[in-house]
């Protein structure tokens, strides 16, 4: 071993190339040369800097202790080395990298929740070291964390669902939303429905997931469609405008659920109502109509524009019984489908 030792510092890369490559297929047996291999990381050829990649992930497990403190190295060209390699590994890195989760540096945390996301559905294992990591304290750490649960993919969804439905209401961080997003494209309807219901107990941080909570809104489970729509509202405001894009949309029967949603949501939705009374399509029209009657909104200035703009369409012959209605639910006043009367009104409210 000491000849590959001293034959790493030639001049030719070619033989530089060889002896690195050359320590890779000796495999375990060449740890002894970690440290000499290590200033490969550093080689000016990137072509050696890619063989002690490969040579590293293929001594194994005997060069994870070099190679977690190359890891933490302040060099960056060895950092990023040690990072490949790790990831070359594969399962085997799993228990050097989650021990980075215990040190009081965010650094190292992060640049592990990277390494274990590159791996993908190989680091199923490491989900509940994962988990805590989404409450971290640093930013970039619950991003990473949520990034790492992403990449895993389908297997992390029960661990992420059991923890947002868990008494530990600091694991309900908005990283996770986007992860049980994805959950409600899953084909069990199982999932789909521990997802929503789990979204809908985050609340706001929920806010993520609207656009697809808003997907699931006509899910062929009921149950699913019912937590969706209280995820919905719980995120209130910042639902309104992907409910207002698919009460727009092609699809029936998400337009009727998508206004059932505004019309609960109540206040925050009359502005979007209010411009839906002028859409293209008479059912859009008509369902804005009837959902502005069923916010209960009284008085405000959203209101009194919503009823200025239910007074113009009384002159729409296919919606002007849901916009009399409508107009006397937020005013209190009965004068059907009589404009002037309704006009005469307002103005007197001035």
């Amino acid at each position: 071993m000491p000849v590959f030792v001293k034959q790493l510092g030639y001049n030719d890369v070619a033989v530089r190339n060889v002896v690195v490559s050359s320590l890779g297929r000796i495999g375990a047996d060449a740890a002894e040369c970690v440290n000499a291999l290590a200033g490969r990381f550093k080689d000016a050829d990137w072509t050696v800097r890619q063989s002690a990649v490969r040579a590293f992930a293929a001594i194994g497990k005997p060069a994870l202790p070099k190679l977690i403190e190359l890891f933490n190295d302040a060099d960056i060209d060895k950092r990023r080395g040690a990072t490949q390699s790790l990831a070359h590994l594969g399962p085997a890195a799993l228990p050097a990298l989650t021990a980075q989760f215990a040190g009081g540096n965010a650094d190292f945390r992060r640049r592990a929740c990277d390494v274990i996301a590159a791996l993908g559905p190989w680091a199923a294992a490491a989900q509940e070291k994962l988990l805590p990591l989404l409450k971290d304290g640093d930013a970039t750490v619950r991003r990473s964390a949520a990034r790492a649960f992403r990449r895993i993919g389908p297997p992390a969804v029960g661990t992420l669902i059991a923890a947002v439905k868990g008494q530990d209401a600091a694991l309900r961080q908005p990283a996770a939303a986007g992860e049980l997003a994805g959950a409600l494209k899953e084909a069990a309807p199982e999932t789909r429905r521990a997802a929503a219901g789990a979204l809908a107990r985050m609340g706001l941080k929920a806010q993520s997931a609207a656009p697809a909570l808003v997907e699931v809104l006509t899910d062929k489970d009921p149950e699913t469609a019912r937590l969706a729509a209280l995820a919905l509202l719980n995120i209130n405001n910042a639902a309104v405008e992907p409910l207002a894009e698919a009460l727009q949309g092609d699809a029936a029967e998400l337009r009727k659920a998508a206004a059932r949603v505004l019309a609960t949501i109540g206040a925050p939705a009359i502005e979007t109502l209010t411009a839906a009374l002028k859409a293209e399509k008479t059912e859009v029209r008509m369902l804005a109509a009837v959902a502005i009657g069923r916010t209960g909104a009284h008085g405000g200035p959203a209101a009194k524009e919503a009823a200025t703009a239910l007074v113009a369409a009384l002159r729409d012959t296919r919606n002007a019984g849901n916009a009399a209605k409508a107009l006397s639910k937020i005013t209190g006043k009965r004068f059907g489908i009589n404009a002037e009367q309704w006009r005469q009104w307002l103005a007197e409210q001035e």
